[in-house]
């Protein structure tokens, strides 16, 4: 406890030094790919994860070609990914075609969460085994569901 007050100069000192800039977000490194100027370091390379890096590239058509590559050859260690696909969209000018790639999250409509609850209470069951349930339904039988827990009926 007592060291720090041995040394003064040097505890002011610690404190006064700015701090390090932090590396590319893993999203800004993802985005470099079709951006000439901007050249991440190899350690930010390694922090993108091989999964989202592929998902992210087949947003957009233009990019579609190399994240069918990504998905081929998923064992190639990130860093290689990385500059394939960089590679690859400069080789083919992909860079001049995409501006922007949004990460789209999927969304379900109101009505199916309404229908994969009302499953999931009546069998007692998770949403994934709902989802199941829900796909070796017929329409009689999903719209009779669909409104079960609207109006009381407990079977």
């Amino acid at each position: 406890m007592w060291e720090d007050f041995d040394e003064p100069e040097k505890v002011v000192k610690e404190k006064l030094e700015p701090a390090k800039p932090k590396g590319m977000s893993s999203w800004q490194v993802m985005s470099s790919v079709y951006k000439p100027g901007i050249k991440p370091s190899e350690e930010d390379i390694s922090k993108i994860n091989s999964y989202f890096f592929c998902s992210y590239l087949s947003q957009d058509n233009n990019s579609l070609a190399i994240a069918q590559m990504l998905n081929r050859y998923y064992n190639m260690p990130v860093p290689v990914q990385y500059r394939f696909a960089r590679d690859y969209a400069d080789m083919t000018e992909i860079s001049k075609k995409i501006k922007f790639i949004q990460f789209s999250k999927k969304k379900m409509p109101p009505e199916m969460i309404k229908i994969l609850e009302n499953i999931s209470k009546k069998y007692n069951i998770n949403n994934e085994a709902a989802m199941e349930y829900f796909q070796l339904m017929n329409n009689e039988q999903r719209q009779t569901i669909y409104g079960m827990y609207d109006v009381g009926i407990q079977n």
